[in-house]
């Protein structure tokens, strides 16, 4: 029996077979630079802080959960090393780090510090402290956590005095109604009807 090549089909079925292997090749080639990508994202964003992930929000809208089932929104206007600063038109919102939940943000981007930044909370309060600024003070406690008006006299290690003086009033000696040492961890918020930046 003699056996007819046609040269032509014979070159037609090699090309589609190394085509489609050439197609397979291509297809694994994507799909595991796409794992690699992945796998490389997902190395980053292990490595990535809080922090870090709310620097990369400055400036934008941001709405929290806080750990006193309360909620705070504003404009994210500052972070230092253990809190955070809202703005909304009526006042600010100082916030440590860990009284929040949750944070609805609207981007994915994130800042790394260069460096610690000096700017913790004992700071911040100590600059309030200075100010003499009035404050509303929210602690950790009840649904809505317990709310308390007036200037901090001092700031301690792990805690601050706060002269309890009624919203409106300047803190003079017989304007005081008692004095609270407060232990930071106990702080949801710190708010003021002035600028606290």
């Amino acid at each position: 029996m003699d056996i007819q090549w046609e040269p032509y089909a014979c070159a037609m079925r090699w090309d589609d077979l190394f085509d489609d292997l050439a197609s397979q090749f291509d297809a694994d080639a994507a799909a595991a630079q796409d794992a690699e990508v992945d796998e490389l994202f997902r190395m980053e964003s292990a490595a990535v802080h809080l922090m870090d992930r709310l620097r990369g929000s400055l400036g934008q809208e941001v709405a929290l959960r806080l750990r006193s089932g309360s909620k705070a929104s504003g404009t994210l206007q500052r972070c230092g090393d253990d809190w955070i600063l809202l703005a909304t038109r009526a006042q600010r919102e100082l916030v440590p780090v860990w009284s929040i939940n949750g944070v609805e943000v609207q981007g994915r981007s994130a800042v790394q510090a260069t460096g610690a930044t000096g700017l913790t909370l004992m700071s911040a309060l100590r600059a309030l402290a200075r100010d003499r600024a009035e404050l509303v003070i929210y602690l950790l406690g009840g649904a809505e956590g317990e709310q308390l008006t007036g200037v901090i006299d001092t700031v301690g290690r792990d805690f601050c005095e706060l002269a309890l003086v009624p919203l409106g009033e300047r803190r003079r000696a017989d304007s005081v109604r008692g004095r609270l040492l407060v232990p930071l961890r106990a702080l949801v918020r710190v708010t003021s009807p002035v600028a606290l930046a």
